[in-house]
């Protein structure tokens, strides 16, 4: 059974399949198919390089220990088809009614529990556990903080005192959560969430990192990059439905507890954004403060996968476009730096966006040259013109004059002038070392 000279199972092989793992014959006929692809040497069984010849594995952290799995259960370093199909089966998800001793919940927790015991001992040691965090976050946690996650694990976990973790206390631990959700477990102690729970939705977020990953490097040996022509626009954020609005994050003295200032921001029924509120340039009487009074918008910053910085390139282009509808305010356009040093974390550069006010649509395209240097609101006597393909926010602000405020946003682009060569509106210049200014 299993050869590529038979052209399918047995119908008798296939019950017999059904009945040990629950897999509906069409799914069994369709695993044998990719089976029998991935079985290169026509003998009805596989390898563990086999297995990694699947782009899923080969790139997934954890691969190894996924593969290593699947051979628990092998007399020698290949596989059958029936002992593909009861590894398999336990990644089926649970059903009422219908028991399948491969599918309980005993055997997913064993399946869970191997991926961590590493040298198949039945204990998960702290250093084995500290290997698997390893191959989950790779160098995105410190060597300090990896331990501390360990060792409060097997603290957590360890009911023996033996300093390991039995899989009679990995199921014991995961149990807990199960029944108690609401229980502060001291590991995660900020988070009020259990390790075990972190570890499930760290598992998901892996998988979405993955594909991302994996569409970046496609797209990089791809090699294709855009053209634009003069007069071409490209839209960076659109305003048209709900979901635009988990890109944006809101800000006010009042959230950071500075003043009392309010605003939200929300997509209207007509599917434009609307960034409304109030500013009040009233100080609190505690000191802390002199002046008060502003609101904010900005959007998240641009990551790649396993969130790595990344950022706008615009070198092609040569000014900031937007389609809005004010109120007559002024607002504060600011294009926030990803830089690399810390002296420069907080470099952004700024430009006033007037507004006319009244019932009309406003297309306002600002050129990059006429944005200027600020460092935590100061404007910095030394400019430089801005590096277009260091973006990786933008901010929208409204301040210091107390009222209310209402600006509506269609969309927000970048737009190409052939014509404008400018590279800054602003003269630079070179103080000799000898003058010093008070």
């Amino acid at each position: 059974m299993g050869n590529k000279s038979s052209l399918m199972l047995q119908p008798e092989e296939i019950a017999e399949i059904h009945q040990e793992t629950g897999f509906s014959p069409s799914q069994i006929e369709r695993l044998y198919s990719r089976f029998t692809n991935l079985d290169k040497t026509d003998n009805g069984t596989l390898s563990r390089e086999d297995f990694l010849r699947i782009p899923e594995l080969a790139i997934n952290p954890l691969g190894d220990r996924i593969v290593h799995a699947f051979f628990n259960e092998a007399y020698d370093d290949r596989i059958n088809f029936r002992q593909f199909m009861r590894v398999l089966s336990r990644f089926r998800p649970v059903k009422k009614n219908k028991e399948n001793k491969l599918n309980s919940r005993e055997e997913k927790l064993r399946f869970a529990f191997k991926m961590y015991d590493l040298d198949d001992d039945n204990k998960i040691s702290r250093d084995e556990l500290l290997a698997v965090l390893h191959m989950m976050v790779g160098a995105n946690i410190s060597e300090e903080q990896l331990a501390n996650i360990a060792d409060r694990t097997i603290l957590e976990a360890d009911h023996d005192g033996d300093h390991m973790i039995s899989f009679e206390e990995f199921c014991s631990t995961l149990e807990r959560t199960d029944k108690t959700a609401s229980y502060v477990h001291f590991i995660f102690r900020s988070y009020k969430k259990h390790w075990t729970e972190h570890i499930r939705d760290g598992a998901k977020i892996f998988v979405g990192e993955c594909k991302l990953f994996w569409e970046e490097t496609k797209e990089h040996f791809r090699n294709d990059p855009r053209i634009y022509q003069d007069g071409d626009t490209e839209v960076v954020f659109r305003f048209d439905s709900k979901d635009c609005l988990e890109k944006w994050r809101v800000g006010s003295d009042k959230i950071n507890k500075e003043g009392f200032s309010e605003c939200n921001f929300f997509i209207n029924d007509k599917g434009k954004g609307v960034f409304h509120g109030t500013i009040d340039t009233t100080p609190p009487k505690d000191g802390r403060n002199r002046f008060a009074g502003y609101c904010g918008i900005k959007s998240v910053r641009k990551t790649k996968s396993f969130l790595r910085d990344d950022w706008y390139d615009w070198n092609a282009f040569t000014h900031l476009e937007m389609r809005v509808k004010g109120d007559g305010r002024n607002y504060m356009i600011n294009l926030n730096m990803g830089m690399y040093f810390d002296v420069t974390w907080f470099d952004m550069y700024s430009y006033v966006l007037h507004t006319h006010g009244g019932p009309y649509w406003q297309l306002v395209r600002i050129p990059f040259s006429k944005f200027f240097l600020t460092y935590k609101g100061r404007t910095q006597d030394k400019q430089d013109p801005m590096p277009r393909n260091k973006v990786n926010s933008i901010g929208i602000t409204a301040a210091a004059v107390s009222g209310p405020f209402h600006l509506e946003i269609d969309y927000i682009g970048v737009y190409r002038d052939m014509s404008h060569t400018e590279e800054t509106a602003y003269e630079m210049y070179n103080m000799p070392m000898q003058i010093v200014t008070a």
